[in-house]
């Protein structure tokens, strides 16, 4: 979210409607008012977007429902913005606006259309954009003209020239195009639908295309009869509301996330005479708590405390009950929250100091060595693999892909002033840093499915049960005893 956004008045009023625990449609309806002093901020976070820089959740959640305001609002500024966000790569689309691309966008877009077609043109015309993006701005242009907001003729012609450049298997373009060559009314353009389907240029299924030739026949024997009755006509947004049917994706973890008080409080206890001086830092923690759910073992609880706490807490310390529940409970609830966002498929962003909250660092000839965000966190996903050291070295051992994820972990963890010697530099470290979600969501994956097949390879319950000194079932090569068995 951008610093300087006032902390009273309607852009303090719109952060309140998007954030609150409930969602309120007034709350959010009531901003539209205030339209004109959310522009620029909105148009700020979008064009930071459509360089293709990441944005955090809460920039992405402030555009996702500023883009419905300013729609509500008829703000036509937001027309070529948004166009330039839409030319990003269909993943990056799916992070920003999740199901509202081909939901609400219709009429966000039938909205805030500024009179030039020129920017819709050359994304309609670009291989490159996204097929559900060509087929919602095909099905837009097409509503213009009808409507009469754009000459007719330029609609056709635009729709003319996409076919060349809409690859075969592009479903979402074919259809687009021809939901928008239906709602417009077309004529002159069905010789060239059926020249695409006879030289097979098309993927659509045949169903489809069955459907597509009596439709189109319908249309060329009378263009003046209404569109099928699938093609309804594009009403521009009025309602900023339905943002939340299509709100960005929600985090797992939100129930048990500790807030912001709790993580104060956990900081200051840490850092506290209670706590040793070399018990993990916040950064640290979340890194170890990644290293567990996503890894081969898992710890109980009060273990992974001690783990933090390097042992329990200083020597003579006085430690109130309640602080020490209130200290494993936020604990817990951070680990859970990882393992619910890996469950559900969803990224877990590492929680990373900033820079500045290192202290300086310097080389054994006293010359600076510049810290980077992730090296704590690095250490303590490092420390969880050490506790299930086998497990972890036979895997990087026989799997490529275990050590490709394990890469960037890796380079965060060498010593500051070791980087050149290894031939670490900024760039790399900043690309580390870059793929650590993708990194622990695949290890979770790799360490799930061997999980799985060793569930898959022990007896049932109603087989026969291998002796003490037989070999172990699950192919470990080990004795019975000193592995399953040793479990049960």
């Amino acid at each position: 979210m951008p610093n300087l956004l006032p902390k009273t008045g309607p852009v303090a009023d719109f952060l309140a409607a998007i954030t609150a625990e409930e969602p309120d449609p007034d709350a959010l309806r009531a901003t539209v008012a205030s339209a004109e002093r959310l522009s620029a901020p909105v148009l700020a976070i979008l064009a930071t977007a459509a360089t293709g820089e990441e944005l955090d959740e809460d920039d992405t959640r402030f555009a996702f429902f500023g883009v419905h305001v300013l729609a509500a609002a008829r703000r036509t500024e937001l027309w070529k913005p948004l166009l330039a966000v839409l030319a990003r790569p269909g993943e990056e689309l799916d992070d920003l606006f999740g199901d509202a691309v081909t939901e609400t966008f219709p009429a966000i877009l039938m909205a805030v259309f500024d009179g030039d077609l020129a920017a819709a043109q050359r994304l309609l015309l670009a291989p490159a954009t996204d097929g559900s993006v060509r087929w919602v701005l095909a099905d837009v242009v097409a509503q213009l003209a009808v409507d009469g907001r754009v000459d007719r003729d330029a609609a056709v012609a635009l729709l003319r020239a996409m076919p060349p450049t809409i690859d075969k298997e592009d479903e979402g373009a074919w259809l687009g195009w021809h939901e928008a060559v239906l709602r417009l009314r077309a004529a002159k353009l069905v010789p060239l639908a059926r020249t695409q389907w006879v030289m097979s240029k098309t993927c659509l299924a045949p169903a489809d295309l069955a459907e597509l030739r009596a439709d189109f026949a319908a249309l060329e024997a009378d263009p003046a009869s209404p569109p099928p009755e699938t093609t309804r006509p594009i009403e521009p947004l009025d309602d900023p509301a339905v943002a939340f049917e299509f709100g960005v994706e929600s985090d797992p973890a939100a129930e048990v996330l500790p807030d912001a008080d709790e993580i104060n409080w956990l900081v200051a206890f840490l850092a506290s005479p209670t706590c040793r001086p070399t018990v993990m830092d916040l950064e640290m923690i979340d890194g170890f708590l990644a290293g567990l759910v996503a890894g081969p073992g898992s710890l109980e609880p009060a273990a992974v405390l001690r783990e933090i706490l390097d042992g329990g807490f200083a020597p003579g310390a006085k430690v109130a009950k309640a602080d020490r529940q209130r200290c494993e409970d936020i604990v817990e609830r951070l680990r859970q929250s990882i393992a619910l966002r890996l469950a559900a498929d969803a990224e877990h962003r590492p929680l990373l100091l900033p820079v500045e909250a290192f202290e300086p660092a310097v080389d054994a000839a006293g010359v600076p060595v510049e810290r980077f965000p992730g090296e704590a966190w690095a250490s303590g996903f490092g420390f969880a693999v050490r506790l299930f050291r086998r497990d972890w070295t036979r895997a990087m051992q026989d799997d490529d892909d275990v050590r490709a994820l394990m890469a960037p972990i890796s380079a965060l963890m060498v010593d500051p002033a070791r980087r050149a010697e290894v031939g670490l530099d900024d760039a790399e470290l900043r690309s580390a840093h870059e793929e650590l979600p993708a990194c622990v969501a695949g290890l979770y994956g790799y360490w799930r499915e061997v999980e799985e097949e060793a569930a898959a390879r022990r007896p049932s319950s109603a087989g026969a049960k291998p002796g003490r000194n037989d070999p172990c079932p699950c192919g470990s090569g080990q004795k019975y005893k000193r592995c399953c068995g040793a479990a049960a």
